[in-house]
């Protein structure tokens, strides 16, 4: 009972020709898993530094500009692939003369994705991340 060898010649070059480009769309989607996870992270610290920076400012409008400045500098330090990153810091509780004081900032991400070209991905996801810090009540305020 011997097996001819003929019958088997070729299946492993068709195999690799339906092996590879399942191999490729897996790495590309862990690189987009990874980017996206990054940038997120990246953004939640974002937020979370503008808020600080803004609750310990003296008046609402440094608040205001003091946050957006600290989220353009993380995004930018840590070199987050963000096409766009506007940030919004909310001081409508800045200064109020009861307990409950805040400052919320949200901040937007714009990522790229579209040079992972070879699932055919959409052009762009946005992210946000939303983050509130509390002003200390006893601190004066203008």
């Amino acid at each position: 009972m011997k097996r001819s060898l003929r019958s088997e010649r070729g299946a492993s070059p068709a195999t690799m020709l339906i092996l590879i480009p399942i191999i490729m769309m897996i790495v590309e989607l862990i690189m987009l898993s990874g980017r996206v996870t990054a940038a997120r992270a990246d953004l939640a610290t974002a937020a979370r530094e503008g808020a600080r920076v803004a609750s310990i400012a003296q008046t609402s409008s440094q608040a205001e500009t003091e946050g957006n400045a600290a989220v353009q500098a993380v995004l930018t330090t840590d070199g987050v692939p963000c096409t766009s990153a506007p940030a919004t810091v909310d001081v409508s509780k800045f200064a109020i003369q009861t307990e409950g004081r805040q400052v919320v900032v949200e901040a937007t991400c714009t990522v790229k994705l579209s040079d992972l070209g070879f699932l055919g991905l959409p052009g762009s996801v946005v992210l946000t991340s939303v983050a509130v810090e509390p002003v200390d009540f006893w601190r004066v305020v203008e």
